[in-house]
């Protein structure tokens, strides 16, 4: 239907498993056999497209890098904010190892950018700065994470 209607097959592909959870609810084996075949074998495949199709001369053009870093740097900012928010809960070194967690969705980053491009809704610097981002953002939350975990906070 998606590919007639001429609209995004990731928006179909979203659909389906929206219904398929709506219908089919009752069967948690199905849910954990699509996941396992989703996460096992179609993610992995989707993330080697999107690195094949990274163009690494796209470093050099101007605003590539500075974007990026830019996205980056309001991307962990957002986080450390919720991180005050989410204070109460287990003090401030939990607060913040959760909120930097919530940066981990790099896959739905990924996709919202490709998808955007794909649809000419984003441009290729938009493209490229936001994969770009993407991956800054989840090597420096690794690094921030396991630096915070393994100090010692007094409450």
């Amino acid at each position: 239907i998606m590919l007639y209607l001429k609209l995004e097959l990731a928006l179909g592909a979203f659909i389906a498993g929206v219904a398929i959870s709506a219908f089919f609810h009752h069967e948690k084996q199905l849910e954990a056999k699509i996941s396992s075949l989703g996460f096992g074998f179609l993610v992995p495949l989707f993330f080697i497209h999107v690195g094949a199709s990274f163009d690494l001369g796209a470093l050099a053009e101007e605003g590539v890098v500075a974007g990026a870093f830019l996205i980056t740097f309001l991307m962990t900012l957002s986080r450390i904010l919720a991180a005050v928010v989410l204070k109460h809960i287990g003090g401030p070194k939990d607060a913040l190892l959760v909120a930097l967690s919530l940066s981990m969705p790099l896959t739905l980053l990924v996709a919202v950018a490709t998808i955007g491009y794909e649809t000419k809704l984003l441009n290729m610097l938009s493209y490229y700065q936001l994969i770009l981002a993407s991956i800054f953002e989840i090597l420096l939350s690794m690094i921030l994470i396991k630096w915070i975990s393994s100090r010692q906070v007094n409450r």
